[in-house]
């Protein structure tokens, strides 16, 4: 009969009790691998939201990998981000058998661009487990196009108004004047690039976001 050591004797029972410890380590391990991301997801998107009603009184839509977590809620349906003064001229004249009249206009404009909320604002949180317990957490940003939301006239001043000899100026004449100033206005605030600087404001509020919750991995799209 082989002779069995003192120390095996001791160890003996302990082999089992080891193995189980073993085992609750490595399914703790592989609970965290698979789990933990979930909840910090989850947390992301609460924070994610907290933020952006916190900066912009909105709250987007936010899911995690395609399922909706939070829905897009916001008290108003268009949010402007940029604001800015425009003063535009605007110069008309008529000659009449060699009779001419005049009316120059200067107005004053604010001009503001944002979005329309009724557009998707949809933020998504994927899960990509990496090879470590820590999964890498990203963000895809779905954002609404930037557009021109207002041009107000805030007052305009009559610069000339000169009658010609027989070719006098209309009430007509002013009116069609003040409607030409508006929309000189409104195109020279399409060629103003304050869209792009709205859009650019949003994107850098995501990615304020995206960064203080620890986020690298941050993809546009739409726009």
């Amino acid at each position: 009969m082989p002779r069995v050591s003192p120390l095996r004797k001791i160890t003996a029972p302990l082999i089992p009790l080891m193995v189980f410890t073993l085992l609750l380590l490595v399914g703790g391990a592989v609970l965290t691998y698979y789990f933990g991301g979930e909840r910090s997801a989850k947390n992301l998107a609460k924070n994610a939201s907290e933020a952006f009603k916190q900066r912009l009184g909105i709250t987007p839509s936010i899911s995690i990998n395609g399922l909706t977590v939070i829905e897009q809620t916001q008290p108003i349906l268009e949010l402007a981000t940029v604001e800015e003064t425009l003063f535009r001229e605007y110069r008309w004249s008529h000659t009449f058998l060699g009779s001419t009249k005049t009316i120059v206009l200067r107005g004053e404009f604010v001009i503001k661009a944002g979005f329309d909320l009724r557009q998707n604002f949809n933020l998504d949180i994927d899960e990509e487990k990496s090879s470590t317990h820590d999964p890498e957490l990203r963000i895809t940003a779905t954002l609404p196009k930037a557009k021109i939301l207002s041009v107000e006239m805030r007052q305009y001043a009559v610069e000339v108004d000169e009658n010609g000899f027989w070719n006098r100026i209309t009430a007509e004449d002013r009116t069609n004047a003040v409607h030409a100033l508006q929309s000189e206005a409104r195109a020279a605030a399409e060629q103003s690039g304050i869209a792009e600087k709205a859009k650019d404001m949003l994107r850098a509020q995501v990615q304020k976001v995206a960064t203080d919750n620890g986020i690298r991995a941050l993809r546009f799209v739409g726009e």
